[in-house]
């Protein structure tokens, strides 16, 4: 099985300039709550047929299964991760200004792959049987990124609520205060990213225990002659 999670955050700024007839008004940093989107975008699983069970051995274990007198004849994952927009807004006045988080736009993706070592031909039983085990692993993968969806959405929603509207201040510090504002945002996806990729992992572990190993190996008589 192979997975990752990618993180990625990016920061737009917007402005608004107070009218003339405003600035005789108090001065205070506007406190709506950001809008938070999310979508899911679950990918097509794709097949991968360029590499050989040593490959996918070393992929998988850095070649300790080999040692071992162990092989991969497949991997079965993909990418996992979040990708989207933060955007603030600045509001100035003068030589002072306010910043404030409008929104975070996402997307909480997952791009199924499937791996099937190259010595074994299509059509034949070793095929089949590796690809019906490596389909339980997209198959935890698919079922993960659906639970999870809803819960990297709420998810957002607490980050973002931990970050005030900022100001007034130096206008010349805005920009700094707003990479300190993305960085929290970043802070908060990568902690709730660490709690959620051990329960993905634990969940794949399970598919791969000795008794489906031995289930799958028992379909076929040929292993041997496509591992040579």
């Amino acid at each position: 099985m192979i997975k990752y999670l990618l993180i990625l955050a990016f920061i737009t700024g917007g402005f608004l300039g107070l009218p003339e007839a405003a600035y005789a008004d108090s001065w205070a940093c506007p406190t709506k709550a950001p809008e938070i989107k999310l979508s899911r975008v679950l990918g097509k699983t794709r097949l991968y047929r360029t590499k050989d069970i040593n490959t996918l051995t070393h992929m998988h274990t850095d070649g300790a299964a080999n040692r071992q007198g162990m092989y991969v004849n497949g991997l079965g994952g993909g990418k996992i991760g979040l990708e989207g927009q933060a955007s603030f807004t600045v509001m100035q006045r003068g030589d002072q200004a306010c910043i404030w988080l409008k929104g975070i736009d996402a997307k909480f993706f997952a791009l199924p792959t499937i791996h099937i070592a190259n010595n074994f031909p299509k059509g034949t039983c070793e095929y089949d049987a590796v690809m019906e085990h490596e389909k339980k692993h997209i198959r935890v993968l698919q079922d993960f990124h659906k639970e999870f969806a809803p819960k990297f959405k709420t998810a957002l929603r607490r980050i973002a609520s931990d970050i005030p509207a900022q100001g007034p201040f130096d206008a010349k510090s805005t920009e700094r205060i707003q990479q300190d504002m993305n960085a929290r945002i970043n802070t908060g996806i990568q902690s709730f990213n660490d709690n959620i990729i051990p329960i993905l992992e634990a969940r794949q572990a399970q598919v791969d225990n000795p008794n489906e190993y031995a289930r799958v190996e028992a379909q076929c008589k040929n292993w041997n002659k496509y591992v040579q």
